[in-house]
């Protein structure tokens, strides 16, 4: 079995009595962060708190202070599954209040942006230290197929 991420990380909202049966249910928290100044690569852990399987098509980290360009992806978590995942970003060392990390998911038939809204402070070599404040996700349509 996977292990779990930990606890106190953000998560989307329970809101069954609205939700899809499909939505997706991540958990996203920064694990670690290599490189040097201005680039870095920044490895996230996701875990699928669902139960249905989710799959993670890209990823994009559209900040100008923590900023990634789109990348293709093709990650298939089951549910309970926990998966790491490496995002190179350019940070210049100064606090962003309001990054994001965007996840196109699939799950189903169904398209969702899975929004992960971080507080990014730098580390003592400048170095990007996202914390998860906030999970929520938008429905986008139906999955190409």
């Amino acid at each position: 079995m996977a292990p779990r991420a930990r606890a106190g990380v953000a998560e989307a909202p329970d809101r069954a009595a609205s939700r899809a049966i499909s939505e997706p249910r991540l958990r996203v928290e920064a694990l670690a962060t290599e490189g040097d100044a201005p680039r870095w690569t920044v490895r996230w852990r996701i875990a699928n708190a669902g139960d249905a399987a989710v799959r993670i098509v890209a990823a994009l980290q559209p900040h100008s202070g923590f900023r990634g360009a789109e990348r293709s992806l093709d990650l298939v978590l089951e549910g309970g599954d926990v998966t790491e995942l490496a995002l190179p970003v350019a940070f210049a060392g100064a606090l962003v209040e309001n990054a994001f990390v965007i996840l196109s998911v699939a799950a189903g038939d169904e398209r969702w942006r899975v929004l992960v809204r971080a507080r990014v402070v730098p580390g003592e070599r400048g170095e990007p230290r996202p914390l998860t404040t906030r999970i929520t996700t938008q429905p986008v349509g139906s999955a190409a197929r």
